[in-house]
């Protein structure tokens, strides 16, 4: 068995793969598309950024932080913003275009590693640092995208007994997976 873990979408006509996470809305003509984890944004940052002269305590709390900016788009969906973040938050009085620019979201996460401001990060790219105390998450509030993780392979193997086992023990996984979150809490 092989496994690819390239960032570009597998051409199953051409590759020889049986199957592939995506991510995306769910529309993948002629796939067989099951949903696994979906995406939400919060701000994170580094610890220090807590106990600094400008402590985050309130979202409006952020006027006084560089915020970081992943400006990566989908070519589908919707990958919220921090002005959509600050709107769902009611933080009225921060400038959501200002601070540190980014086109790349390992060099942003980085930068929020390393203190240089908060990031409007999604929750998989975090939360192994979140559980590991390099990141945290000040407020409770978070976006949901319409973009999520799905089990894709063409129609026409969806049925294959391998397929279906791997396919149930990922969506078991990512379900157990959102059960944990769930009952954790949304606080970290």
């Amino acid at each position: 068995m092989l496994l690819d873990a390239s960032r570009r979408y597998a051409d199953f006509a051409r590759d020889q793969v049986d199957a592939a996470i995506r991510f995306g809305i769910g529309r993948f003509p002629g796939l067989d598309a099951h949903f696994m984890l979906a995406e939400e944004l919060f701000p994170v940052c580094s610890p220090k950024l807590l106990r600094g002269p400008h402590p985050l305590k309130v979202p409006g709390d952020l006027r006084h932080h560089t915020l970081l900016h992943n400006d990566w788009s989908s070519r589908e969906g919707n990958w919220p913003t921090w002005q959509d973040w600050l709107s769902q938050a009611g933080a009225k009085d921060v400038d959501a275009k200002g601070g540190l620019h980014f086109n790349d979201g390992l060099v942003v996460l980085e930068a929020a590693l390393g203190g240089q401001g908060v990031y409007l990060a999604n929750t998989t790219a975090v939360q192994d640092l979140i559980t590991a105390k390099k990141l945290v998450a000040p407020f409770a509030v978070r976006v949901k995208s319409d973009l999520g993780y799905y089990f894709v392979c063409p129609a026409h193997a969806a049925r294959r007994r391998e397929i279906l086992i791997l396919r149930d023990w990922l969506l078991a996984e990512a379900a157990a997976d959102r059960q944990a979150h769930d009952n954790k809490g949304r606080t970290t």
